[in-house]
């Protein structure tokens, strides 16, 4: 033989291999021959050691399979302990595995019976015989490892009364060696990561030119590649299991998805973190994508979540030692003022920080610019990374706004968001995500409370010209399910060109059945839209009146923006110089072409004032489950609240303001809406209930 070890050589060593299947023997080749290779007594003498090695661990791997189908897998399979889906999931394939092994033990043992006084003088070409059998065999199972934790995991979660005992038996039974199932069940993937050191050792003291290298190399090149894939899933089980911990450590955090595609976690530790004049002990936990901190609760492994900082905008800088403090960086977000600086006990606990963020910012970039690709309407959608970071977009707007139902959601991503104003001036935040457009109110520069939103499957958005004086940027979303429109004023042109277009690509997205949308009805309500007279302009969260004209706009096959140019309000001539009490009568107008209430007495403003105190009636209790502004369900909590102007109901949160209503004969500031507390006379008043 030769100790070339090359592809036509060690299959020329292969095909001289024989294997009886029944009698599990493995013919051996005459190049095996005892007395066909002399070699160096010494070095023969340490291999003839580590055959011995591979033959009695292998003969004991194989004997503890056995065991563990016999007392494990097939009892189970049988009594009912667990389901036929967790049985799968937690042995997979591991019947075959055990065959498959037993077989090898049996060639091995083979191969000792047939050995001279010399020692054995091969097993390469056993292993090269089985390695096609091996790699799929074990490939299969190992891809299955972390699944199988995790299912024992769940079991003993859940403290099933008699898988619990039935685990308890087993493990008395002889060849358990008292181990717990998830202990055994990693038995294989110890073992083939053991394969490659042991046969790198056998090479070790076998000559180039032995009968018996080739067939070693080859073995051990095989086995090297599946260790590697056997080890990514190994890493990827022990990831999973450090989110799942940290994960479950935190309070205060039910926004917070630790587990996310892509996402890995990296380093922890104890820092104290200095924001203006606070000095604070935190928990830092470092992820491939972001830092999270927490604050140490007192007596218990927990810790209640403060903040997360996202890794691609944050910026590190050392910090020489001064009186004020030693061991310190600083950290700051390069896309806002925000900044802290952290401080560590030893100055090795410190620079060992400052490392491993460096490192993950570095890995961060690198998968970014090898992945990130751009869809659209700036909605990225590929790699496992840019999902993550959507998913700490979202978080980062659930922990800025209250009363929010559950933003973050696997499938949805962050579009845009900017600031805009209500049909009645008053302040609102616009965020715009891949299947819904959510209204806030603003209640700080960074905090926000939720006040509704309108799915993307059923909302249209026309394009309003700019009255001079009264409005100009506006827009306005319809939802086309009920027919409500509400009113928004954007900034600039150039902003309210971009959420036009950015709403109209999401709702062209859905129409694709990108998000899994029933796309015949999103193209219907886009026709519809399309068709609906030119009405005037309402205000928010208001039936619309239609107009009389029922002709419909003439359309070319080509498709309609989901957006359109309307006319001025009402059809009224707008003056470039208007006088404020023109800008009333226009206001006025559009609100009394709006406004729907069942009560004809809205423009007779000569009626008798007690005349209208005796028509005033408040809405009862049970007419409504929702707040009529912001459409939260109301509950023992969020109660209902009469606004004393309009009498309609509304939460808490929309009746905050007070005004006087001497008119209805109100003479402290009660409690009113917050379109009566802007336009107490939009309605007509009446008598307050008892």
């Amino acid at each position: 033989g030769g100790g070339g070890g090359g592809e036509g050589e060690a299959g020329a060593v292969r095909e001289e291999v024989h294997i009886d299947h029944e009698a599990g023997i493995v013919r051996l080749p005459p190049s095996l021959a005892p007395g066909a290779y002399q070699m160096d007594p010494e070095m023969e003498k340490k291999r003839q050691h580590v055959i011995r090695e591979l033959m009695h661990t292998e003969s004991d791997y194989a004997q503890q399979l056995k065991a563990i189908v016999q007392y494990f897998l097939l009892p189970m399979r049988e009594n009912g302990v667990v389901t036929i889906l967790e049985h799968s999931h937690i042995f997979s394939n591991l019947e075959i595995l055990t065959l498959t092994t037993l077989d090898v033990a049996k060639a091995l043992e083979s191969r000792k019976r047939m050995s001279s006084v010399n020692g054995i003088s091969g097993i390469g070409d056993i292993f090269l015989s089985k390695v096609d059998e091996l790699i799929p065999v074990y490939s299969n199972y190992c891809s299955h490892q972390k699944e199988a934790l995790e299912t024992l995991e769940r079991l003993k979660f859940k403290e099933k009364k008699a898988f619990l005992q039935f685990c308890q038996e087993a493990r008395a039974q002889p060849g358990i060696n008292g181990l717990e199932l998830d202990a055994l069940i990693i038995k294989p993937t110890q073992r083939i990561c053991k394969y490659p050191l042991l046969f790198k050792e056998l090479m070790r003291y076998t000559p180039e030119d032995h009968p018996d290298y080739a067939n070693l190399e080859k073995t051990f090149e095989c086995l090297e590649k599946l260790v590697d894939v056997v080890n990514e899933n190994s890493r990827e089980a022990n990831n999973l299991k450090r989110l799942r911990k940290v994960e479950s450590s935190l309070t205060n955090a039910g926004h917070i998805k630790l587990l996310m595609p892509g996402r890995h976690y990296i380093h922890e530790g104890r820092l104290t973190k200095v924001s203006g004049k606070n000095i604070q002990d935190r928990q830092f936990f470092l992820f491939s994508d972001m830092l999270l901190y927490a604050k140490p609760i007192m007596g218990k492994s927990k810790y209640e979540f403060k903040g997360l900082l996202p890794l691609d905008a944050l910026y590190f800088v050392d910090l020489d030692d001064s009186d004020a403090y030693e061991n310190a960086f600083e950290v700051g977000r390069s896309d806002s003022a925000k900044k802290y600086i952290l401080y560590a006990k030893e100055r090795k606990i410190k620079y060992q920080w400052l490392q491993q963020l460096t490192d993950a910012k570095e890995r961060l970039g690198q998968d970014k610019s090898g992945n990130e690709s751009e869809i659209g309407f700036r909605m990225h959608t590929d790699a496992s990374e840019i999902d993550t970071n959507h998913q700490l977009k979202l978080v980062d707007i659930q922990t800025r706004i209250e009363g929010t139902k559950d933003i973050v959601k696997v499938d949805r991503k962050f579009v845009r968001e900017g600031p805009a104003m209500g049909a009645l001036g008053e302040d609102r935040y616009l965020y715009l995500f891949s299947d819904m457009l959510m209204v806030a109110k603003a209640k700080s520069a960074k905090k926000f409370v939720y006040k509704f939103h309108i799915p993307m499957d059923c909302i249209a958005v026309a394009s309003l010209p700019d009255a001079e004086g009264v409005y100009e940027n506006a827009i306005e979303f319809v939802r086309m399910d009920n027919q409500k429109k509400y009113q928004f004023q954007l900034p600039s042109p150039t902003e309210k060109e971009e959420w036009l277009q950015d709403i109209d690509a999401v709702t062209t997205a859905l129409i694709a059945g990108d998000s899994n949308k029933d796309a015949p009805a999103l193209l219907e309500r886009k026709a519809t839209y399309n068709t609906l007279p030119t009405v005037p302009a309402v205000e928010v969260d208001t039936p619309v009146v239609e107009s009389d004209d029922s002709s419909t706009p003439s359309r070319d096959s080509t498709p309609v923006p989901l957006y359109r140019q309307q006319s001025a309000p009402g059809g009224m001539e707008i003056k470039k110089d208007l006088k404020k009490s023109e800008k009333k009568k226009i206001l006025k107008a559009m609100t009394s072409s709006s406004i729907i209430v069942n009560d004809d007495s809205d423009s007779d403003d000569d009626e008798d004032l007690e005349e209208k105190k005796k028509k005033r009636k408040w809405d009862q209790d049970s007419t409504t489950s929702l707040c009529t502004e912001c459409e939260v369900k109301f509950t023992t909590t969020n109660r209902r609240h009469h606004c004393r102007n309009c009498g309609r109901i509304f939460c808490g949160q929309c009746t905050l303001k007070r005004r006087y209503l001497k008119a209805i004969g109100f003479t402290k500031k009660v409690r009113v809406c917050d379109r009566c507390f802007i336009n107490p006379d939009r309605i007509t008043p009446t008598t307050p209930k008892q």
